[in-house]
């Protein structure tokens, strides 16, 4: 007998579509580079209200350049909500980090802020803020937990994009945020 394949999704390539992806292949910037590459960056960095943006080949990717800028060492401490992808524990991990994970709130399954200030300590180097299907988390809240302190906040809205919190849009992963927000606090 044979066998039925379910596929997870199927790819829908419009004429459109199809006419990119060969002028690619044509150009022979498939990956890394391109006019594509570049007018994909602005326009998200547009669309995210940001200064620039920096395209990368995955969101685990993005985690772990985003840990890995961070000079974690050995002891460091993340916060991070217990409810998420493994990329996220696993990319604290690889920079040398310790996750510290915390409870989530039960209607939104966002990272229950609470939580994450009695768990905050003298090793809390960062915060991993994690939107959670389309559900922001209070960042107002989180900004004022490390105000004055030495605590970077890493947000990753993967499961957020275009999703807007008091009039801004969370884009995927706000590397450059982040370490603005250091310099100015």
């Amino acid at each position: 007998m044979k066998k039925k394949i379910i596929n997870v999704c199927e790819p829908l390539l419009s004429q459109k579509a199809q006419k990119y992806v060969l002028d690619c292949v044509r150009s022979e910037w498939v990956s890394s580079s391109g006019k594509y590459l570049d007018q994909f960056e602005k326009k998200w960095a547009s669309y995210c209200g940001a200064k620039e943006g920096i395209a990368v080949s995955s969101g685990t990717t993005a985690l772990q350049v985003a840990f890995k800028s961070l000079g974690l060492k050995k002891g460091d401490e993340v916060i991070m909500p217990s409810f998420t992808i493994i990329s996220c524990a696993t990319a604290v991990i690889e920079a040398g980090g310790k996750p510290v994970l915390v409870d989530c709130d039960k209607h939104t399954w966002c990272m229950n802020v609470n939580d994450v200030k009695k768990k905050i300590t003298r090793k809390t180097r960062a915060i991993l803020v994690v939107h959670m299907f389309g559900h922001p988390v209070d960042m107002d809240k989180i900004k004022a937990l490390t105000n004055k302190k030495k605590i970077y906040i890493i947000e990753d809205a993967a499961e957020s994009h275009g999703e807007i919190k008091k009039k801004k849009k969370l884009d995927h992963l706000e590397i450059l945020h982040v370490l603005v927000f250091m310099q100015t606090n």
